[in-house]
């Protein structure tokens, strides 16, 4: 009866432990599979804008786009608006990296926001958040469709 008793103890376990191991297993396939779990929190983006040095609004003239489905795109334009900062200066030329995605295209992802290529190359204006040494800060450009 002992013997019994401990073997339906034992299989008691070994099936929670199975089970345990499914649960585990389906949710780290939930985790990892989660876009909104893989970006990184609107705050962030909202700090990088904030304390970005230099703040400046660009009249687009020519976008250069990646070689493959997704990439850096060459924003290049004159400056019309400066925001914040004393490095630029209005009717200054500016070329900027701009991370883009061409139609159809699947990036990773991941803390990169992707601009579309095609609103790029057809809103005459956007607005960059830059760094010291001119780069974007955390990715952060917006096409705009007019100046602000």
């Amino acid at each position: 009866m002992c013997r019994a008793l401990l073997s339906a103890r034992e299989a008691n376990i070994k099936g929670a432990a199975a089970k345990a191991a499914a649960a585990i297993a389906f949710f780290g396939l939930f985790l990892a599979a989660s876009p909104s779990l893989a970006l990184m929190a609107p705050e962030y983006y909202e700090r990088a804008r904030a304390n970005a040095p230099d703040v400046v609004v660009l009249k687009v003239t020519t976008v250069t786009g990646p070689e493959a489905a997704y990439g850096n795109c060459k924003v290049e334009g004159t400056v019309t608006g400066v925001e914040r900062g004393r490095r630029y200066s209005v009717g200054a030329p500016l070329a900027v990296e701009v991370p883009c995605r061409k139609p159809g295209a699947k990036p990773p992802l991941g803390a990169v926001l992707y601009n579309a290529f095609v609103d790029l190359q057809t809103y005459p204006f956007g607005r960059a958040y830059l760094l010291a040494d001119g780069k974007l800060s955390l990715y952060q450009y917006h096409p705009l469709q007019r100046f602000p």
